[in-house]
């Protein structure tokens, strides 16, 4: 936008200064009267006078709408660096997002929502990063139930409850991003056993504490696991 009033001033003001420069006289003929020669002058032409005037008038049209337009993307420009800002601080009451939150858009390095697609500063398209990141959370949470399974089979029958919820909640949150259900009735069975060791395993616990690649969409709308969430 500001690209674009930039442009229109520009050739408003040249327009303008044609336009003044414009000659708006013409010559008129020698003529001999009585014996008396009048010489050749120049007089104004209303014809030319009104050229330039519309001229002028066209320039200045062009002009102001070229500085309305810089102004409104300077404005837009402003209100969106501000947005950004007080996006990035978060709220006492977790009303606004974290930084934490967020990520650098490896192109033009604005500040974008961490499951962002798209970039909304240059379009840069997230979608390869996105898929990285994915596979690289999902291999980590793969690793960690298998470390996690073979922790809770050394302690047989004697494994404490928080360990087993434990393996479940890993097991949940790699059901989330692979949408397998042998993860989800192998989450659910952990976290009902952990349930049945102690009823209350895992109630003060922050289930989504690390950090996230998208949002839980196949964890917090599955009734099966709000008793746990």
């Amino acid at each position: 936008m500001r690209t674009t009033g930039a442009v229109l001033l520009v050739v408003g003001l040249l327009l303008g200064v044609v336009a003044l420069n414009m000659d708006t006289s013409v010559a008129t003929e020698a003529q001999s009267v009585g014996g008396i020669t009048i010489p050749s002058v120049r007089v104004n032409n209303l014809g030319l006078m009104d050229e330039r005037r519309n001229y002028l008038i066209v320039a200045s049209v062009i002009a102001v709408v070229g500085v309305l337009l810089v102004a409104a993307g300077a404005i837009q420009a402003s209100s969106s660096a501000v947005v950004g800002h007080a996006s990035d601080q978060a709220a006492p009451d977790g009303s606004a997002e974290s930084a934490g939150e967020r990520r650098q858009c490896p192109q033009c390095a604005e500040l974008i929502k961490r499951e962002a697609k798209i970039c909304r500063f240059c379009g840069y398209d997230m979608s390869e990063v996105l898929a990285a990141e994915k596979a690289e959370w999902t291999a980590f949470l793969t690793d960690q139930v298998r470390q996690q399974s073979d922790a809770v089979r050394e302690h047989g029958d004697e494994v404490p409850a928080g360990q087993v919820f434990e393996l479940g909640r890993r097991w949940a949150l790699l059901f989330d991003q692979t949408g397998d259900p042998d993860h989800r009735s192998k989450a659910l069975a952990a976290m009902r056993r952990a349930r049945e060791i102690d009823p209350k395993c895992g109630e003060d616990e922050d289930f989504f504490a690390e950090r996230r690649v998208e949002p839980y969409g196949s964890l917090v709308n599955d009734p099966e696991f709000k008793e746990f969430i």
